[in-house]
């Protein structure tokens, strides 16, 4: 299977964003500074993507760091942890583990720390 040309240059684009992002002295909350990049790689691999955050799931009580839409249809969520945290679900412990018991209701969800994507 042969990866599109396309979506390499969105790859290289979020890797060079993050060393550029994470090389900076600047104090800042990990976790947030992944929004924008993870936004950026999940629009160029289709037209018609759009994305936001803090999108409100009410009857969750929560907000799942981003809402993907294609074709103004919400098709699936993004959250986000620091990077080194880890996305395999199962590990997830405390605060997190409630959050992803919470979240785990809702279809398409991926959870990523940048270097690992669970879905």
């Amino acid at each position: 299977m042969t990866v599109p040309a396309q979506f390499c240059s969105a790859l290289e684009q979020f890797a060079q964003t993050l060393r550029a992002t994470f090389a900076s002295r600047q104090p800042a909350q990990p976790e947030d500074q992944l929004k924008g990049p993870v936004q950026a790689l999940l629009q160029a691999t289709r037209p018609r993507v759009l994305t936001k955050t803090e999108v409100q799931v009410d009857e969750l009580g929560g907000r799942p760091d981003i809402g993907v839409e294609v074709g103004d249809l919400l098709c699936g969520h993004v959250e986000l942890k620091a990077p080194g945290f880890g996305a395999v679900t199962k590990k997830f412990k405390g605060r997190d583990k409630a959050q992803w018991l919470k979240f785990s209701a809702l279809p398409n969800l991926v959870y990523t720390d940048a270097y690992e994507w669970v879905l």
